[in-house]
């Protein structure tokens, strides 16, 4: 449990917010997995996926085993220097089309591949 009386005025500014806005919302324990994706799917992909970042082409590769990844590449990648980023979610909540814009600004800061 979050002690409240000790975050910062800004803090608690934002923590009231969020909990205003989770109002109604059965929390996430008692929803069904497709009924989590389907909530915070659009909310994160409004959030977090754009926009694009320059320079850095996204594509979809398809592995011998049948995985599916989206593979960053900068203009200015490095031969041979690649990044694997494995995102959060148990494999139950989000994708990897959510951390585009992340995926992107690490393959370009890094110069390297980032295969998510």
């Amino acid at each position: 449990m979050i002690q409240v009386e000790k975050l910062s005025p800004r803090l608690l500014e934002i923590y009231d917010r969020l909990i205003a806005d989770a109002e109604g919302i059965a929390p996430l324990i008692e929803m069904t997995p497709a009924q989590a994706r389907a909530m915070i799917t659009p909310m994160a992909m409004a959030r977090y996926a754009s926009p694009a970042v320059p320079d850095v082409e996204i594509r979809t590769k398809t592995f011998a085993s049948g995985l599916q990844a989206l593979v960053h590449t900068p203009r200015t990648a490095v031969e041979g220097r690649k990044i694997i980023f494995l995102h959060g979610g148990g494999w139950v909540f989000l994708s990897p089309h959510v951390y585009g814009r992340l995926c992107g600004l690490i393959a370009r800061r890094c110069q390297a591949q980032v295969i998510a």
